[in-house]
Order: C-alpha cells, then sequence, then structure tokens
C-alpha cells in the first residue's frame, strides 16, 4: 500500500497539506538573464486611441456602450478646458493604450 492509498484522516491529510505547501526554490531567470524592454509615450488622448482607451477602462470598471460621437464629443470638451487633461501611455510597437490618468 503506497501514500495514496492510505486512508484519508486529518493526520495524513495535514502531512499532504505541508507537503504541498513546501516552499520549492526558484530555478527561473536570473537578472542577468531577463530583461523587459519597452517603449513607451505619453501623451494626450486622442480619437485614434479611442478602442484601445476603452478596452483599458473595462478592466476597471463597466464601461457600457460608448458610440464615436459621444466619445469624440467629449474629448472635444475635455481639449477646451485648461483645467482637464487625459493623458495615455502608449505601447509604441502594439499602438496600445497601457495607462491613463487625467
Amino acid at each position: 500500500m503506497d501514500s495514496s492509498d492510505e486512508p484519508l484522516t486529518p493526520n495524513t491529510a495535514a502531512s499532504r497539506r505541508s507537503a504541498c505547501l513546501a516552499p520549492v526554490p526558484f530555478s527561473g531567470p536570473t537578472q542577468e538573464q531577463f530583461s523587459l524592454k519597452l517603449e513607451l509615450t505619453l501623451k494626450h488622448l486622442e480619437e485614434v486611441n479611442q478602442r484601445s482607451f476603452l478596452r483599458l477602462l473595462t478592466q476597471l470598471t463597466d464601461v457600457g456602450e460608448v458610440s464615436e460621437t459621444f466619445f469624440r464629443d467629449r474629448l472635444a470638451e475635455v481639449k477646451t478646458d485648461q483645467y482637464q487633461h487625459m493623458l495615455v501611455v502608449e505601447d509604441t510597437h502594439s499602438r496600445a493604450v497601457v495607462a491613463t490618468g487625467g
């Protein structure tokens, strides 16, 4: 009878659980072996960023339906207000908006 055939009791369950949770040494790449090169651009939100911008916002909240007209009108309103600025961080390779702030 191997250990997997033993009847499960509180002691054997605890023993198996602690064996599963034992720390395992990390054998991933070292800092010298791993690098991440990002090319990001900080810029004002533009109409061409609409889809990528809304996709990013859906990660944070329920956006609902936003028509192109509504987006364009709201963006124009923001641009005319000297106290409002919508900034985005764009990945220059994928052209995706990866961060935003206002």
